[in-house]
C-alpha cells in the first residue's frame, strides 16, 4: 500500500526531490546518465522529444511505478499527470525546505513494443509547457516580486526554448540573489542530502530536474466567499408551487422521493451505497431539468463516476448536450471542435409537435397531482408516526370494543389538540387509574379533601403517619375549644336572664309604687286628682287651699314618673314609647301610660327564656351586653377559633383551607363542630388509606384535561376505559382531518402510468427542441456582445494550440457555450479553475460521489448553482469529513435510497463469489505477494466473451500499490513478448481492464471484479504481517465498505490468509475492516460448501440482509377481524413477503386454478414520503402476472361503515370461490363422462 510517510501527489510542486518512488532525476534516466540528459533537454526545449530510454535497474522500476500510476490517475481522475519538471528552484518557505521546478513540460510515457523494459517518452502535439503557480505565489508571497505574469508570457505559445529559459532563470537569480551556477547543456544532476543545505541557505536556481506525477494545478485563487455552516444547512426554495417531477427512468418510491425533495430545498442529499439506485435517480433529475431549460453541473472527484453517469444519460436517447471535461488541457480541442460542429448543425430540423406535447404534459400533470395528494393524505402524519389508514385501523380496533358514543356527550373535542404526545399522557393515567378505581369506587371518597402535598411529597408509610398525628392533635384542640365554647355561652345566658330577671322586677315594683300612690292622692283629693292635668280648674287660685294640695300631688307623681321613663328609655327592654303626660303631671294621661307599661313589662317577662336565646343566636364581641362585662370573654373566644384555624391550615392536612366568615358565638360554634365532624369523618376513613393514597397520587398527576377524561368515564362506566377513550379520540382526530383527497378510485395509479408512458416517449426531442431555440439566440446575443471570442470557439479558424487559455474562452462565452451543453460533467479541479465563477449560474450543482470530495472543495463549487443536490455514500474515509457526512451532521434533508444487492451468494441465485486461499507468501519489503499475483494473471486468462461476442469488463483490485504493480508488469510483459495471451489482454483492456490499487476502486464499475487482498503470512511458520491493522484504519474500513457494497457479476477472491486468522477476525467485531474481510471470505466460502446457515451469518454481517422487520398493521389486522364472520381464519395471512414487496393481507384461494387475492389498503405499496406511480402500477402487472387478484380497501370508507364495508368485500371473494367452485364442478363432470 502507499507509504503514509510519502508526500501526496500535491507535493511535487513544492518537494520535487527525486528521493521517492515517484521522482526520477533525468540524469538517473539512462543507462548513459548526463549525456543523455543533455540530449534530452536539448530536443525537449526544441519541442522534438521522442526518446526511447534504456534505463537502469533503479529507473527502470521507477519508470514502471510513474507508467501505471499515471496511467491509472488518468482512468480516476481524468486528467494526464506525467510530466518533467524543469530548473529547480531552491529556497525555504517558512521554516521548510522548498525545492520547486519553474515549468511542468506534459509528457507522455508508453512501453516500448518490442524490448521488454524499454520506454519511450515523447512531447507530443497539444502538450504544452506551464509555470508552476505555487511557486510563483509563493514568490510574491515571500519576496513581493512577481514572475507570474512574465512565467505566463515565455509559456504562451506552448514552448520555451533554451535561450528565453536562461535569460528568464537569470532574471529570477539575479532578482533574488539567487545562485545560478552554470552546468553543461544545461542539465545536472539533482543536489544530494549534502548540497541541499549550502543552496537554501542563498537560495538557488538548479539546472536539474525530474520525472513525476504533476497534477492538475490550482490556477485560481479563491479568497472569502461562504463558510460551509452558510451553505450546507436546511434551506427551502421560495415558496410557490413545486415543479414538475418527470422521471425518465421508472423510479422507485425512494427515488421518486428524492426527486420531489430536491425541487423543493436549496441542499440536499441523496444517501446510498446503491450505485444503481443513485445513477438513475441523478439521470432522472438531469434529464428533468434539461426538459425544463435548467443548466447543471455534475462534479466528481472520480472521472469513471463522471462517465458511467454520462454514459447512463447517454442511453435514454440524449446523446447531445453533455460533455464530460475532466482534462482542462487534453479535453479543451475536442471541446472546441465539439462545440464548432454543434453550432453548424443548431439548425438541423428536430421532430416535436409542442402543442402535442404540452396536452400529454398537462394530463401526466393532473393525473399525478391527483395521485400524490391521494398518497400524501395517506401517508402524512396524522397521529405520531402513524398515517391516516393506521390510525384508522386504531380507531376500528378500539371501536369494536367500546363504541365512540359512549363519552361523546362527556367530552369536548375543542380542548384537545389530537397529538400523540397528548394523547400517550392520558392513556398512561387511564391504564393507572382503572384498576385503582375497582377499589376504590368513588371519585367522592371522604379521603378526598386531604391536601395533595401527603400524596405527592410524602411515601405512603410517610403520609399515614403524618394524617394520623395531625389528627391526633387537631382533634385534641378542637374538643378543647368545643367545651369552652359550650361553656361560655351557658355562662353568658344565665348572666343575661338574670339581668332581665332584676330589671324585670325593679320595673315592675317602681311601676307599682305610682300606680299605688296615684291611687292613695285619687282616694284624698277625689276626682279632681285624677282628672288632674286634663283641663282648666273652675276654682279662682286665690280661693282654692285644695288647688294646693293637688299640685303637690301633681308634683310628686311627676317625681316619681320621669325617673322610670328616663330609666327605660335608657335602656329600654322592649318596645314601648310613654305618650305625652306632662311630665307625669297629667295624671289620667300618666295612669294610662302606666298601665299600658305595666302590661307591657309583664308580656316582656313573661318572653325571658325567648329573649336571652334571640340575644345569644346574635352573640359576638361586639353585640354582647355591656352591663353584664363579657366582651372580652366573648372576644377571647374568637381569637380562640381563628388562631386553632390558622394551625389547621398551616398543617397542610386539607386540601381546602378553613376560613371563617361568621359573625356570631353560635354559628363559630356551629363551624367548629362541622370540622369537629370533618377530623372524624377522616379519621374513621384511614382504614382505605393505602389504596387511597394510591389512588390519589394517580389522580393527582393527571393533567386537568386528563381527570376530565377519568370523570367522564366513571360517569359512562365501560368495561374497558382504554378502548371507549381511544374510540373516542380516534373519531374525533380523524373527523378533523380533512378527507377530500383521500384515495377511493382504484384507477388513480393507472391513470398516472398511461399518462407517463404517453409522454415519455416525447421528451427527448422536447429537449432538443427546447435547447436548439435557446442555441440561436445565445450564438446571435455572442456574435453581438463579443465577435472574437464567438470566432475562437465556434468558428473553424486556426487550431487552438493552447496559447488562449480554456478558463478565458468559456469566462466570455459560458451562456452561448451552455445552451449547446447545458449538462457538463467536470472533476472539482476544472470546477474550481476552467468553469467561470459566476455565482448561481447553473440551475443544478450536482455533486457525484461526493463521499470522496472535501467540504473545502464542495464550499466553493457550490455557489455556482442555484441548488445543490449531494449525491453518495456516508461510509466516510480516513479523518477527513467529507461533504456528505457535512452535510448530514447539519441535517441538511437527506432521502436514503436502499441498497440494490443482487442474490449472488444464495444457492441457486446467480453466480457466486469464488474463494480461492493461495496460501502465498507477503513479502513486506518488496509489498507484494506473487503467488497471488499468478493465479490473479491465470482467471484473467479464463475469462470468456459474452453471449455478445464482447469481454466483460474486468477489474483486479490489490491491496497494496506493489501488487498492483507488480501484476501490471506481468500483463505488460504478456504483451511485449506477443505470447498467446497478449491478443485476449488487449481485448481486455479496451472493453475496460484494470489493475487498481484499492483506493482507485472508488468510483470505477466492473462486470468482473479479481481481488488480490495480498497480505499474508511473512514466513513459514505461518506470522502475519504487522500491516494487516492497516485494514482496521479508518481508511481500510472505508475500503472495505465500498468493497463490500459493489454491484458486480462475478466476484473471485484470492487471498492467502490462514483459515484460524480468518476465524479470529469473524469474531472481533470492533476490529471493523478484518471482520468484514473475513465475512466476505466466510461468504464465499459458505456459498462453494452450500452451507446456507453461513451464508446468512456473513450476508447479515455484510449488510446484503434486508433486517427490517415485516411489517404488520393494525388497519389489516381489523380487516382480518372483520372478514372473520364470513371467511375461514386460516385463509388470511398477514403481510406476505413476495420478492421485495411486503403484501398487506392475503386472502389464499380454496379451489384449483383460483386466484389468490391481495386487499391493498388505500390502493398504494410504496410506504416512502412520496411514491412513483409507474413503480405501482409495475407492481401491480408483476402481481397480476403472477396470478394475484388486486382488490383495494378504502380506509375513509372503511371509517364511515367498516360493517357495511366488510360485507361488501367478503360478497367479492365469496362470488369469486362460488365462481371457480363451479368452474372445478363442471370440469369433474366432464371427466366423469370421458370415462
Amino acid at each position: 500500500m502507499r507509504n503514509s510517510q510519502s508526500p501526496s501527489i500535491y507535493a511535487i510542486y513544492h518537494n520535487a526531490l527525486p528521493y521517492y518512488h515517484d521522482r526520477l532525476d533525468i540524469c538517473s534516466l539512462d543507462q548513459s546518465g548526463k549525456l543523455f540528459a543533455a540530449t534530452w533537454v536539448k530536443n525537449l526545449l526544441k519541442g522534438q522529444l521522442s526518446n526511447q530510454v534504456n534505463g537502469t535497474a533503479t529507473s527502470l522500476d521507477k519508470l514502471r511505478h510513474l507508467y501505471f500510476e499515471s496511467r491509472n490517475y488518468e482512468k480516476t481522475c481524468g486528467a494526464k499527470s506525467f510530466g518533467f519538471g524543469y530548473p529547480l528552484l531552491i529556497d525555504t518557505q517558512e521554516s521548510d525546505l522548498l525545492v520547486a521546478p519553474l515549468f511542468i513540460w506534459p509528457l507522455t510515457i508508453e512501453p516500448a513494443q518490442t524490448r521488454v523494459d524499454a520506454w519511450v517518452l515523447k512531447l507530443e502535439q497539444g502538450q504544452y509547457v506551464v509555470p508552476n503557480y505555487r511557486l510563483f505565489r509563493h514568490l510574491k508571497l515571500k519576496y513581493d516580486i512577481d514572475f507570474l505574469g512574465e512565467a505566463l508570457a515565455l509559456s504562451s505559445n506552448g514552448r520555451i526554448n533554451s535561450t528565453e529559459l536562461e535569460a528568464f532563470c537569470g532574471k529570477i537569480a539575479g532578482r533574488l540573489q539567487f545562485l545560478n551556477e552554470p552546468v553543461d547543456a544545461m542539465v545536472g544532476q539533482c543536489p544530494g542530502i549534502d548540497e541541499i543545505g549550502k543552496y537554501s541557505e542563498k537560495g538557488a536556481v538548479h539546472w536539474s530536474g525530474v520525472l513525476s506525477l504533476f497534477p492538475p494545478q490550482q490556477t485560481r485563487i479563491f479568497s472569502g466567499g461562504y463558510k460551509p455552516e452558510e451553505l450546507f444547512t436546511e434551506q427551502k426554495v421560495e415558496e410557490g408551487e413545486p415543479p414538475l417531477v418527470f422521471p425518465f427512468l421508472a423510479p422507485s418510491p425512494e427515488q421518486q422521493s428524492a426527486l420531489e425533495m430536491i425541487e423543493r430545498y436549496k441542499i440536499s442529499v441523496i444517501e446510498s451505497r446503491s450505485t444503481q439506485a443513485k445513477t438513475e435517480t441523478l439521470t432522472n433529475l438531469l434529464i428533468n431539468a434539461l426538459s425544463r431549460g435548467k443548466r447543471c453541473l455534475v462534479v466528481s472527484e472520480r472521472a469513471p463516476t463522471l462517465k458511467y453517469l454520462q454514459s447512463e444519460v447517454s442511453r435514454t436517447g440524449l446523446n447531445q448536450l453533455h460533455f464530460l471535461l475532466d482534462d482542462a488541457v487534453n479535453d479543451a480541442l475536442p471541446l472546441l471542435e465539439l462545440l464548432r460542429v454543434a453550432a453548424i448543425g443548431s439548425s438541423r430540423s428536430i421532430s416535436y409537435n409542442d402543442e402535442d406535447f404540452q396536452l400529454k404534459k398537462n394530463n401526466y400533470i393532473r393525473h399525478k397531482q391527483k395521485m400524490d395528494a391521494a398518497y400524501s393524505a395517506v401517508m402524512s402524519k396524522v397521529f405520531g408516526e402513524n398515517g391516516w389508514t393506521e390510525t384508522t385501523g386504531l380507531f376500528l380496533a378500539s371501536n369494536r370494543v367500546e363504541g365512540k358514543e359512549l363519552l361523546a356527550s362527556q367530552l369536548n373535542s375543542q380542548d384537545f389538540d389530537f397529538k400523540q404526545p397528548e394523547f400517550d399522557i392520558i392513556r398512561q393515567g387511564i391504564l393507572a387509574c382503572q384498576p385503582l378505581f375497582r377499589k376504590v369506587k368513588t371519585l367522592s371518597h371522604p379521603l378526598n379533601n386531604l391536601h395533595q402535598n401527603i400524596f405527592l411529597g410524602y411515601s405512603k408509610e410517610e403520609a399515614a403517619e403524618f394524617v394520623q398525628v395531625q389528627l391526633g392533635k387537631h382533634l385534641a384542640a378542637t374538643a378543647k375549644l368545643h367545651h369552652r365554647y359550650i361553656n361560655k355561652l351557658d355562662g353568658y345566658a344565665a348572666r343575661l336572664k338574670l339581668h332581665f330577671e332584676d330589671n324585670y322586677q325593679e320595673f315592675a315594683h317602681k311601676t307599682e309604687v305610682l300606680l299605688n300612690q296615684i291611687a292613695s292622692y285619687s282616694d284624698t283629693l277625689g276626682d279632681n286628682f285624677l282628672n288632674a292635668g286634663a283641663r282648666q280648674s273652675l276654682l279662682p287660685v286665690f280661693f282654692s287651699a285644695k288647688k294646693k294640695r293637688l299640685t303637690a300631688a301633681q308634683e310628686h307623681v311627676s317625681k316619681l314618673y320621669l325617673p322610670l321613663v328616663r330609666e327605660f328609655e335608657a335602656n329600654p327592654f322592649f318596645d314601648f314609647h310613654f305618650q305625652p303626660c306632662k311630665d307625669g303631671k297629667n295624671i289620667p294621661k300618666t295612669r294610662e301610660n302606666l298601665s299600658s307599661f305595666s302590661a307591657s313589662l309583664k308580656q316582656w317577662g313573661q318572653r325571658l327564656d325567648t329573649l336571652v336565646q334571640d340575644e345569644l343566636l346574635r352573640l359576638n364581641s361586639k353585640t354582647a351586653h355591656p352591663d353584664l362585662d363579657y366582651n372580652e370573654q366573648i372576644r377571647d373566644l374568637e381569637y380562640g377559633l381563628d388562631l386553632m384555624l390558622e394551625e389547621l391550615n398551616e398543617s397542610n392536612l386539607y386540601r381546602k383551607g378553613f376560613e371563617n366568615k361568621t359573625l356570631t358565638i353560635p354559628q363559630r360554634q356551629k363551624y367548629l363542630e362541622s370540622i369537629i365532624e370533618q377530623l372524624e369523618t377522616t379519621q374513621l376513613n384511614l382504614r382505605d388509606f393505602e389504596i387511597f393514597y394510591q389512588w390519589q397520587t394517580e389522580w393527582l398527576n393527571l393533567s386537568p384535561l386528563g381527570q376530565k377524561v377519568i370523570r367522564a368515564l366513571v360517569k359512562v362506566k365501560p368495561k374497558d376505559w382504554m378502548a371507549a377513550f381511544e374510540s373516542w379520540y380516534f373519531n374525533n382526530l380523524l373527523k378533523a382531518t380533512d378527507e377530500h383527497a383521500l384515495p377511493t378510485d382504484s384507477l388513480l395509479v393507472e391513470n398516472v402510468a398511461n399518462s407517463w408512458y404517453a409522454l415519455r416517449p416525447l421528451i427527448i426531442n422536447q429537449i432538443l427542441k427546447l435547447w436548439q431555440t435557446r442555441q440561436s439566440d445565445e450564438l446571435k446575443a455572442l456574435k453581438k456582445k463579443n465577435r472574437k471570442v464567438y470566432r475562437n470557439i465556434f468558428e473553424k479558424a486556426k487550431p487552438w494550440k493552447g496559447n488562449v487559455p480554456l478558463e478565458s474562452l468559456l469566462a466570455e462565452g459560458i451562456e452561448a457555450v451552455t445552451s449547446f451543453l447545458p449538462l457538463l460533467f467536470v472533476t472539482p479541479h476544472v470546477a474550481l479553475n476552467v468553469i467561470p465563477a459566476a455565482e448561481k449560474f447553473f440551475d443544478y450543482v450536482v455533486f457525484a460521489g461526493a463521499s470522496r470530495l472535501s467540504v473545502e472543495s464542495a464550499s466553493k463549487i457550490a455557489p455556482l448553482g442555484k441548488q445543490t443536490v449531494i449525491c453518495g455514500a456516508n461510509d466516510g474515509f480516513g479523518s477527513e469529513t467529507s461533504i456528505i457526512q457535512y452535510a448530514l451532521e447539519n441535517e441538511v434533508p437527506a432521502t436514503h435510497l436502499t441498497d440494490s444487492f443482487s442474490t449472488q451468494g444464495e444457492p441457486g441465485a446467480g453466480k457466486a463469489p469464488v474463494v480461492t486461499n493461495v496460501k502465498g507468501r507477503y513479502h513486506e519489503l518488496e509489498g507484494t505477494n506473487d503467488v497471488e499475483a499468478q493465479l490473479i494473471i491465470r482467471l484473467l486468462n479464463q475469462i470468456k466473451q459474452t453471449p455478445q461476442r464482447i469481454y466483460p469488463k474486468v477489474g483486479i483490485v490489490t491491496w497494496t500499490v506493489e501488487q498492483r504493480n507488480l501484476i501490471y508488469s506481468y500483463l505488460l510483459k504478456l504483451k511485449q513478448q506477443n505470447a498467446g495471451t497478449s491478443e485476449k489482454i488487449l481485448q481486455l483492456e479496451r472493453n475496460g481492464l484494470g489493475v487498481h490499487f484499492i483506493d482507485e476502486l472508488y468510483g470505477q464499475q466492473f462486470d468482473i471484479l479479481l481481488l488480490s487482498f495480498t497480505y499474508g503470512p511473512v514466513n513459514l511458520v505461518g506470522k502475519m504481517t504487522k500491516k494487516m491493522v492497516f485494514m482496521n484504519t479508518p481508511e481500510g474500513v472505508s475500503r472495505m465498505s465500498m468493497l463490500v457494497g459493489k454491484p458486480v457479476e462475478e466476484m473471485h477472491i484470492v487471498h492467502s490468509i490462514p483459515a484460524v486468522e480468518i476465524q479470529k477476525y469473524q469474531t472481533k467485531k470492533h476490529d471493523k475492516g478484518t471482520w468484514l474481510l473475513a465475512h466476505l471470505i466466510g461468504w464465499g466460502e459458505a456459498w462453494s460448501n452450500e452451507n446456507k446457515a453461513g451464508i446468512k451469518v456473513a450476508m447479515e454481517a455484510l449488510g446484503k440482509k434486508d433486517h427490517s422487520k415485516v411489517e404488520k398493521t393494525v388497519f389489516t389486522a381489523e380487516i382480518m377481524n372483520a372478514l372473520k364472520p364470513y371467511l375461514d381464519e386460516r385463509r388470511m395471512s398477514r403481510s406476505v413477503v413476495f420478492g421485495s414487496l411486503h403484501l398487506p393481507l392475503c386472502i389464499k384461494p380454496i379451489y384449483e386454478n383460483e386466484p389468490p387475492v391481495v386487499l391493498q389498503p388505500d390502493g398504494f405499496f410504496g410506504k416512502t414520503t412520496f411514491t412513483s406511480g409507474i413503480w405501482e402500477f409495475q407492481q401491480r402487472k408483476k402481481l397480476e402476472v403472477e396470478g394475484f387478484e388486486i382488490l383495494p380497501i378504502w380506509s375513509v370508507k372503511w371509517l364511515k361503515g367498516s360493517a357495511q364495508e366488510a360485507r361488501v368485500l367478503a360478497s367479492k371473494i365469496i362470488k369469486q370461490d362460488a365462481k371457480y367452485k363451479s368452474r372445478e364442478k363442471s370440469e369433474n363432470e366432464k371427466i366423469d363422462t370421458t370415462d
